[in-house]
């Protein structure tokens, strides 16, 4: 008796049916980078924009930074590009003629390229002083971008 052929069939009955089953039932992840994005005027008139692009399996590439660029999809540019160092999707800054203030944000990669006339300083907030912060920063003229990443913002 001759077990090649049946299994044969065997295989290609079990190939269409798996095919058949998962084509409908299950798709894969959409790994997209996903994004958020927002606008400041300087006073130049120029605009600067704050991204954020996650992406990965796990969501673990999280970055922000400032650009010139207004394409959400395009990726950090380490020569064009200021990247913060957060690890949280809001910005606290403060615009003062040509200089961006940071607060609790650090610039943790400077372009060596960027378009705009634009000085960054950065101020760390000590850690027991972030919640007084907080509540007391609109009173500095302070202002807070919240870069939440949306469902459907993803680039392609």
């Amino acid at each position: 008796m001759n077990i090649q052929p049946r299994l044969l069939c065997l295989a290609k009955t079990c190939v269409w049916l798996f095919a058949i089953f998962f084509s409908g039932a299950c798709s894969l992840p959409d790994f997209s980078p996903e994004f958020a994005i927002a606008s400041v005027k300087l006073s130049s008139g120029q605009i600067l924009y704050f991204k954020r692009e996650v992406r990965g399996i796990n969501g673990n590439y999280d970055v922000i930074v400032i650009s010139a660029n207004s394409d959400p999809c395009a990726s950090a540019d380490d020569k064009a590009d200021y990247r913060l160092c957060s690890g949280r999707e809001d910005v606290y800054y403060k615009l003062d003629g040509d200089t961006l203030h940071l607060y609790g944000s650090t610039v943790c990669g400077a372009p060596t390229q960027f378009p705009l006339q634009l000085k960054v300083e950065d101020h760390e907030i000590h850690p027991l002083d972030r919640n007084r912060f907080k509540q007391d920063y609109p009173k500095q003229g302070i202002n807070r971008l919240v870069l939440t990443i949306k469902p459907g913002n993803q680039c392609k």
